[in-house]
Parts: structure tokens; C-alpha cells; sequence
């Protein structure tokens, strides 16, 4: 909760639990009640039944189906229920920068550095990644890892250079990743990050039924049609990383395209204090 009573300033006065990913929350017209709104409900489940190449069962598991959004309604707390909320929060959040940045039962000698900054003897990284695959799917048959064989569909037989690179460099088998779908799933491997907006705007996109998501209503000629119910996406670009993410923050901060021909493009910003040149992107010619 903050408090913005006083016009230009702000307060942080505490948290209140929620559910996964709140998107948004009102009070009654009393002001008595919070309603809260998770996007994402109160978890996630495992799906063994989801999409397979060629098999389009009707009780597939679609991880981005499975979500089921939650409301939470409670009363408005006073200053000691608010107290006592806020303690909730911080227990259940694990995330702390003296937890993360300085762990302090580091290994030695452990090639990934345990200060931001520190020294690595890591010079280069190749980041291989498959769209639409979990690793159960393709390396579950890797005995040394933690998968699920059962799951496995795309085995040494079928990805012998995938198998052969996991044996002579890293598994990876304890990597879990943020995204449900490729739209966020795009942003995360490219920007560390999916931002507000992508997590708002692809359950719209994907749910395919027709309308205009909001990204989408100020793109001329951007529609969603029957047979095509998720193209043209005028709001890819936003969750491509790089450009993409530029792009976000020109219409956040208010930038202009100035176009240079076909080979360079220049963002100047209309916000006072950001006048001037302040993005270029070099574009490849099609």
C-alpha cells in the first residue's frame, strides 16, 4: 500500500499478500474492501499431458491454458494488520540482494564468481536454446540428469549433437525458467526479463478468440482473423529483446523515429530533459 495523499509524493506503507502475478486491484466504493486480481491464480502445476508433436488430444495439458486467475476480497487493514502483512511478505519472498549478490556459503573455487564483478576465468558462453521443448522432452533419456524418461520424446537417437554437447560441457538438468509460453519466453531469453506488458498482453493473444489486444488497436492494419487468430502480432516486437526492448522504452519515455533511409534509424524524445538523440538502431535492408 502507499499513500498518495500528498500530490507529488509517495509512501510506501506495507504489502499485502496476493496471489501470483497481481495485476491490478480497486477498493470497494465504501473503501472498506480490497479487491485484488492475480493473473496468474495461486500456482502452477506440472503438465505430463501437454502439446506433443502430431497429437492433438481434446485434454492436452497447454501450460498456457492452466492458469486460472484468482480475486482476493479483505477488509482494509489498519496500521497493525498492515504490520502484520508486511512481515508475511518478507517471509514468503526469498529474494534478498545480500542473499543473491553476496551468497555467503559460496563455493570455492567455483568458476561463476560469488561478487558481482569478480574474477571468472569464463571467457566465452554459447547459450543453446530449443523453442517449445523442455528438457524432459529432449534429454530426459540422460541418465546423469533429473528427468523424467517417460517424457522423453526426442531422445539421443533423435538429437545425438544435443546429447553429445550436454556429455562434454553442462547439463543444465536444474535449470528453471520463468516463461509459459515462447511470447515470454522470447523476452527471458533474450532480456533476463518479461516485462508488464508482455505478461499482460500474450494470455489475450494466445487465448485466440478473436479481438484486438490494447497493444495491438493503434497499429493500422494490425487484425486478428479465424483462420489466423494470433497473426500478424503488431506487439512482437515488444518481447524480442534488444530492439524490441528499445522499442518499449522509446514509447515510454515519448521517443520519435527519425528515419535515415533504409540502413539507420534515430530515436530524439519529446520528454523535457531527455531532448536529443538517444537510441540508434542499425536495420538490416529486406
Amino acid at each position: 500500500m502507499v499513500d498518495v495523499s500528498s500530490p507529488g509524493h509517495s509512501k510506501v506503507l506495507g504489502f499485502i499478500p496476493a496471489g501470483w502475478y497481481p495485476t491490478g486491484a480497486i477498493f470497494s466504493a465504501d473503501g472498506k474492501r480490497i479487491f485484488v486480481m492475480s493473473g496468474k491464480g495461486l500456482g502452477s502445476a506440472p503438465n505430463p499431458q501437454g502439446p506433443t508433436p502430431g497429437n492433438r488430444r481434446p485434454d492436452r495439458q497447454y501450460a498456457g491454458s492452466m492458469f486460472k486467475g484468482a480475486l482476493s476480497v479483505l477488509p482494509v487493514p489498519d496500521a497493525a494488520a498492515l504490520d502484520a502483512f508486511t512481515k508475511r511478505v518478507y517471509t514468503l519472498t526469498p529474494y534478498s540482494d545480500d542473499v543473491r549478490l553476496r551468497p555467503a556459503a559460496a563455493r570455492a573455487g567455483n568458476p561463476v564468481p560469488a561478487t558481482v564483478g569478480g574474477q571468472s576465468p569464463i571467457r566465452h558462453v554459447f547459450y543453446i536454446i530449443r523453442e517449445n521443448r523442455t528438457y524432459d522432452q529432449v534429454l530426459g533419456d540422460e541418465p546423469r540428469g533429473n528427468g523424467d524418461p517417460n517424457l522423453c520424446l526426442f531422445g539421443k537417437e533423435v538429437t545425438p549433437n544435443a546429447h553429445a554437447l550436454v556429455r562434454q560441457f553442462v547439463l543444465l538438468d536444474n535449470f528453471y525458467v520463468d516463461a509459459e509460453v515462447s511470447y515470454s519466453g522470447h523476452a527471458f531469453s533474450t532480456a533476463a526479463y518479461s516485462n508488464d506488458m508482455i505478461e499482460k498482453i500474450w494470455p489475450a493473444q494466445y487465448a485466440g478468440r478473436g479481438g484486438r489486444p490494447t497493444a495491438m488497436a493503434a497499429v493500422p492494419g494490425a487484425t486478428l482473423t479465424a483462420a489466423s487468430p494470433r497473426r500478424p502480432t503488431a506487439t512482437s516486437g515488444i518481447s524480442a529483446g534488444g530492439r524490441g526492448e528499445r522499442t518499449e522504452l522509446r514509447e515510454f519515455v515519448g521517443l520519435e523515429r527519425r528515419e535515415a533511409g533504409d540502413k539507420k534509424a534515430e530515436a530524439v524524445a519529446r520528454v523535457p530533459g531527455l531532448e536529443g538523440p538517444s537510441i540508434r538502431t542499425t536495420r538490416r535492408s529486406t
